[in-house]
């Protein structure tokens, strides 16, 4: 996992603000060179490595960019039955009401959420939740709109996807040499399933990098089952879920889609019943 230690945090920081400066930079420098005549000249591969960054912003992330902001694809609507019982299965699964309507609302006060920001039935149960009533009209707050906002990118330059490059590979290694094999086409890494008394894990990651910060997470796992072979191992599939991994890749699957898919894995590797874990 990401260090939490002020230093990590200032270290990150830095790291992202320097390979941000990387495209204007880039760009600056072709369109200046082709245009006057510098007094300075960089080594040949700097100059190349400058026209590629330059390139890839123009010719891949600005169209990219525009791409992504056509409008989304929204399933079929559900009928009034299921939205309710959605919205009740969220209600029964919420451990801190309050915190969870601010996070949809931007981390607005409390006191900013009122009863026209929402439905009157969904409101009436939020009260509920809540135990307290909200006041009537419409606060400052705004509420998350996932697919309906405008696409807000930000430019990741070619030096950062090659270090992805590298930290996926380094990860590629050291799942192999911790007894994962590597499947496709929705790829993950299998350790296979003997354990008798014990059930299997199936884990997802979450946005970031992929696999390769859980790799002491998953390699602890095993550590801790070698400690008692005569069970047999406990299986692990982790899924790795490119579009939240920083990779150009194709889009995310729709939910009932990749649900498909991770019930082909499972049924695959004949597991029946299994444990969730995941990380976000």
């Amino acid at each position: 996992m990401a260090g939490t230690s002020l230093w990590d945090y200032i270290f990150i920081r830095a790291s992202i603000f320097l390979l941000h400066l990387i495209a204007p930079l880039s760009v600056t420098y072709s369109l200046v060179s082709l245009l006057a005549c510098l007094p300075f000249q960089f080594p040949r591969v700097l100059q190349a490595w400058l026209s590629l960054e330059a390139l890839f912003y123009l010719a891949i992330y600005l169209p990219l960019n525009k791409y992504h902001q056509r409008a989304a694809k929204h399933p079929v609507p559900p009928c009034r039955a299921d939205r309710r019982k959605l919205f009740l299965k969220c209600h029964n699964n919420i451990p801190d009401p309050a915190q969870y309507l601010r996070k949809w609302f931007r981390n607005a006060p409390v006191s900013e959420i009122k009863r026209d920001n929402e439905l009157e039935e969904y409101t009436q149960e939020i009260e509920k939740l809540l135990g307290k009533k909200l006041e009537p009209g419409r606060g400052n707050a705004k509420c998350l709109r996932l697919t309906l906002e405008k696409v807000e990118m930000l430019h990741r330059s070619l030096t950062w996807y090659l270090c992805v490059f590298v930290v996926d590979t380094i990860a590629s290694i050291s799942l192999r040499y911790h007894s994962f094999n590597f499947h496709r086409t929705l790829t993950y890494w299998h350790r296979p399933h003997t354990s008798k008394t014990r059930l299997p894990i199936l884990f997802i990651h979450g946005i970031g990098v992929g696999l390769y910060p859980y790799i002491n997470f998953l390699a602890d796992i095993n550590a801790h089952v070698a400690g008692n072979s005569s069970d047999g191992q406990v299986g692990i599939i982790a899924i790795e879920i490119m579009s939240v991994s920083s990779r150009i890749t194709y889009e995310a699957m729709l939910k009932d889609e990749m649900c498909d898919e991770v019930r082909r894995i499972l049924t695959a590797h004949g597991w029946e019943k299994c444990v969730l874990a995941s990380h976000s």
